[in-house]
């Protein structure tokens, strides 16, 4: 009688907590749709992703690009990806990290296991070549053929871009640029052909858009000549980058809408130096970082775009750093909410103060060597061939 009156008491338990879990569920589906969204933008990436999962409302309303936009505004975490060296790190590493860093500093580290055309085999070397708007570019290196890949690394999609057959003989070096056009709601890439390594000089620049047509088209030769180190960051449906020409040094941009070169404005008085200024891109600012004087790092922030008056400048003194960091090692990379720089230095991350002018080391980052390019990036959880009318549930990626 004992133990049937135990039973019957976690046979009662077991009722009420699923009529619990049932009245909770209906509950939170009830919620609006301008809640839920407000509630998911404060939510880790991987969390994101598993309430895509849940239901078909909610796997819509986290797949809109305007959750994505929102979230990049939006989320307390700010997001870096470290691509590995495939030449350097050993065989249980995983190709790229994404880095979640929160309000307090913490750090997450995930590993991601980006998905290959099935066709690609694990022989050919494949290496990081951009990243935009949450999408990466992907470069694969076969023999005689060039293929470009891009990927959303949460979802795990890929989509191959048309090869690139090359004579083994041709010795021209080729970069790929990826940038996202809010105007037409496209990722355009370019492919942009030099002599060589030490000659700048271009021979050929084509251009494709993603989910478009099947072939590259040709631009002729838009751009002169390019500096094959300087960075080359996509904001407001441009491309933007230093160039210099003949003496000349400026911020050039490409429109990827009109497929037109054009110029914006540096800081006022600023002379450029091509040798030691980049742009970068600091919470989806335009910036500028300035090593041209060795005491110092000073990053310029164009506040209002296109507008020349806009531009502030940080100053940040290499004396206000340790003597155990290496200055001439740092890589500003973003800046956090809260206004803190982020600066990757050897294995480390440094999260650095401008008004208290004080430094601290970002802990739980956890991998043992940081690549030559930590990239900035945006969370992308829309798909980049489904039609969501027609759900398909995915996997998680991260």
């Amino acid at each position: 009688m004992k133990k049937r009156r135990i039973g019957r008491k976690n046979q009662n338990q077991e009722a009420t907590w699923r009529t619990a879990n049932v009245v909770s569920d209906s509950c939170v589906s009830a919620l609006p749709s301008s809640l839920l969204r407000e509630i998911f933008v404060r939510l880790p990436v991987v969390v994101v992703m598993e309430c895509k999962l849940v239901c078909r409302a909610w796997y819509k309303l986290v797949s809109e690009s305007s959750f994505t936009d929102n979230y990049g505004r939006n989320s307390p975490f700010t997001h870096l990806l470290l691509p590995m060296n495939r030449g350097t790190a050993d065989t249980t590493s995983q190709l790229l990290y994404l880095l979640e860093i929160s309000e307090n500093g913490g750090c997450i580290r995930r590993p991601i296991k980006l998905q290959l055309p099935g066709r690609m085999k694990r022989r050919f070397s494949q290496f990081v070549v951009g990243s935009c708007s949450g999408l990466l570019s992907l470069s694969i290196c076969k023999p005689g053929v060039e293929v470009i890949c891009v990927s959303n690394p949460l979802t795990g999609e890929c989509i191959e871009l048309p090869e690139h057959e090359r004579d083994r003989a041709d010795k021209s070096f080729v970069l790929y640029k990826m940038g996202f056009s809010p105007f037409m709601d496209k990722f355009k890439v370019l492919r942009i052909s030099c002599k060589s390594w030490n000659d700048s000089r271009i021979e050929e620049c084509e251009i494709f858009t993603v989910g478009v047509g099947e072939r590259w088209r040709s631009l002729g030769n838009p751009f002169t000549r390019l500096c094959f180190w300087a960075d080359w960051i996509s904001l407001n449906g441009a491309l933007h980058w230093i160039a210099q020409d003949r003496g000349s040094v400026w911020i050039s941009t490409f429109d990827l809408a009109e497929e037109k070169v054009g110029r914006i404005s540096h800081p006022p008085g600023l002379e450029l130096d091509l040798s030691t200024m980049n742009v970068a891109l600091f919470r989806n600012q335009l910036s500028l970082v300035d090593c041209s004087v060795p005491s110092q790092i000073t990053i310029w922030t164009m506040k209002e775009y296109a507008i020349a008056s806009s531009w502030s400048k940080d100053v940040i003194l290499r004396s206000w750093f340790p003597p155990n960091v290496h200055v001439n090692k740092l890589i500003p990379v973003e800046r956090l909410h809260n206004g803190d720089i982020v600066f990757g230095h050897c294995a480390d991350l440094i999260s650095f103060n401008v008004k208290q002018k004080k430094c601290c080391k970002i802990g739980g980052f956890g991998v043992p060597r940081i690549a030559s390019r930590i990239m900035t990036y945006a969370p992308s959880f829309g798909s980049l061939t489904e039609d969501t009318k027609e759900v398909q549930w995915s996997t998680i990626n991260v």
